[in-house]
């Protein structure tokens, strides 16, 4: 029998196993799919998730892989806006870190196998949790022609298994939900446009367009797909992109492309009966900000504690303090996303020139670094 079973070897999964091997438990990881992703997806990482990447040994191999994004600037009709430093007084980590997620994913994969008392378990879909006094069996279906059925016991068991994973249902979790009006449209591109290590968002009357540096000379745009009529191609994105900023893109470099709805799905109660929720299986928040994964990161890091302290003690006043707060952060991040989608909607003349006059005043003087901070999730 396993200490902990974490459903999910997605990037929240990965590092809550490395922090929970590190407090003594062994830990069980079960994952569906049998090969990890390539995708890009998720690719910032701010400086309080940095300080839990440091914390489960893994910071050095992430920043050797990354690019460090030191200033973000908005700009809109052709003018800068304004110029926010993420070098702000005392922060431990003057930048926000830009990586693909399969290569973040990789490095904690690592990591986790590196450590005793951790196994992982590719092509191990959960179907089933059964409880059994002071455990739980795991029903597994295993994706392959060699295995069937198999049952794993654990004391207590994480949901990481994003939004429709089957644990959410399993811990009777009631959700507060949102959807939003809008869609965008992201792509990778090679990068061409000597922007550098600069995040550049675009607050245009047709809607925003944002932009951030990649490893290995590439760059992510990310448009509001609002009132355009292009294709959802690259070709489609790539004619917004030089329509709304004047910047071209070379289409036959295109590495990813993505279309997304953002929505808002949090759950009420984070911590059930030896079931513990986090990442998007506890909060689905939208990707405009970019705090989902590092949401995530944090929670893996407070719920391990409490989470440890559970099984040597049988308190749970502590976990559930934890998840609450978990919970409070969540409800947070939303707003902050909503906030950015607000601003990046299409706006008429005389609404596009009052919020570029916000945008200017957010970004300079007394309230610069309070923005930053708060962008940066160190607010």
């Amino acid at each position: 029998m396993f200490d902990v079973a974490i459903i999910g070897a997605g990037p929240v999964g990965l590092l809550l196993g490395s922090l929970l091997l590190d407090l003594g438990c062994s830990v069980v990881i079960l994952e569906a799919r049998r090969d990890p992703p390539s995708h890009s997806r998720a690719i910032g990482i701010h400086p309080p998730a940095l300080a839990v990447l440091r914390r489960a040994g893994v910071l050095e191999a992430v920043l050797q892989q990354s690019v460090q994004i030191s200033n973000g600037k908005a700009f809109s009709r052709g003018r800068m806006l304004g110029e926010l430093s993420f070098d702000i007084p005392g922060a431990p980590y003057p930048f926000v870190v830009s990586i693909p997620q399969f290569c973040t994913q990789s490095i904690l994969e690592s990591a986790f196998m590196q450590r005793s008392g951790g196994v992982l378990l590719r092509g191990h879909r959960v179907t089933r949790l059964t409880r059994y006094g002071e455990h739980i069996v795991l029903g597994c279906a295993q994706e392959d022609t060699t295995g069937g059925p198999r049952d794993i016991a654990a004391r207590f068991v994480v949901g990481a298994d994003g939004p429709h994973g089957m644990t959410r249902g399993a811990a009777h979790a009631h959700t507060l939900q949102r959807d939003y009006p809008d869609s965008y449209v992201m792509g990778d591109f090679k990068d061409g446009s000597g922007l550098g290590n600069l995040a550049s968002i675009f607050l245009e009357d047709g809607g925003v367009v944002e932009s951030f540096p990649l490893p290995k000379n590439q760059r992510r745009w990310v448009a509001h797909w609002g009132r355009t009529h292009a294709p959802r191609t690259a070709e489609g994105l790539a004619e917004v992109i030089f329509s709304r900023t004047g910047y071209s893109v070379d289409v036959s470099s295109s590495t990813m492309l993505s279309s997304f709805r953002p929505r808002c799905r949090i759950v009420r109660h984070t911590v059930g009966d030896r079931v513990v929720l986090v990442g998007d299986a506890a909060h689905e928040i939208s990707p405009m900000g970019g705090q989902g994964m590092n949401l995530g990161w944090l929670d893996a890091e407070v719920m391990s504690e409490g989470i440890a302290h559970f099984l040597e003690t049988g308190e749970k006043d502590a976990l559930m303090r934890a998840g609450s707060g978990r919970v409070v952060a969540a409800q947070r991040a939303a707003r902050l996303a909503g906030f950015n989608m607000r601003l990046g909607r299409p706006v008429g003349w005389v609404r596009g020139t009052v919020r570029n006059t916000v945008i200017g005043v957010l970004a300079r003087g007394a309230l610069r670094d309070s923005a930053a901070r708060l962008f940066s999730m160190q607010g």
